[in-house]
């Protein structure tokens, strides 16, 4: 009897394991701010086509542990990635020859996602979270139109 409660025991923690789910970012933005700064900016203007954007994506993590890679897409679309699709590795930090960056201050990590995006209005970014195990997490999204 012992061996059966212990079986059933085991069972159902397997399926425990198998249950939980990884968790996602908490929260995530967008930056986009003017690298050709000599121009003036007024407030809640459309950039103009000859306006060059540095991009700069913000993700507040709920927990570090185990977290391995981010799987970012940024777009011009809905769900597109025509900008950029690149995988950052967890806690590896630089600026990178393609002109992204990666930086991690607490909970909170930095990704610049590129520079000289021209006359950036709308966009669509996304980021999920892969853990040591290989486990994904579903994916934050933002689309800016």
């Amino acid at each position: 009897m012992k061996r059966i409660f212990l079986i059933m025991l085991m069972g159902f923690w397997g399926l425990g394991a198998w249950a939980q789910t990884p968790l996602p970012a908490q929260t995530m933005v967008v930056v986009t701010k003017l690298t050709n700064v000599h121009k003036q900016v007024q407030a809640n203007r459309q950039f103009l086509p000859s306006d060059s954007l540095k991009a700069v994506m913000v993700v507040r993590l709920a927990d570090t542990m185990q977290v391995s890679h981010l799987h970012v897409k940024f777009g011009t679309s809905q769900g597109a990635a025509n900008l950029l699709s690149k995988t950052f590795l967890f806690d590896v930090a630089g600026s990178f020859a393609d002109k992204t960056g990666y930086m991690r201050k607490g909970k909170v990590v930095y990704l610049t996602l590129g520079e000289n995006f021209m006359g950036l209005n709308a966009y669509y970014a996304e980021v999920k979270l892969e853990y040591a195990g290989g486990l994904v997490s579903s994916a934050k999204t933002v689309w800016i139109n």
